[in-house]
């Protein structure tokens, strides 16, 4: 359930401030989720396959990942979620 969860939402971590982290509370052994979230931006990003790639671009450079492993998860889903308007996409790595 989702109480099982802790949910972290714009902490600073690494080298930058994280959107949005889901860890297990019980088992590290469980699935880490990092998301980086981001709105269409028709001046920097022509298409969602690129707001995509700098989304997940965004978690590699500023290291998310960096205090989910600390605390002992390795199992990490880095996911970016791009929003247009009501439309929505996701990549995952």
């Amino acid at each position: 359930s989702l109480t099982d969860y802790e949910v972290i939402s714009n902490r600073e971590t690494g080298l930058g401030r994280v959107d949005i982290i889901l860890l297990h509370k019980k088992d590290k052994n469980r699935l880490a989720i990092i998301m980086e979230l981001k709105r269409i931006n028709k001046f920097r990003e022509k298409t969602k396959e690129e707001a995509l790639t700098n989304a997940l671009k965004q978690i590699e450079e500023k290291k998310y990942e960096t205090d989910v492993k600390k605390r002992g998860y390795n199992n990490i889903l880095k996911m970016g979620v791009v929003f247009d308007g009501k439309r929505v996409w996701v990549k995952k790595k």
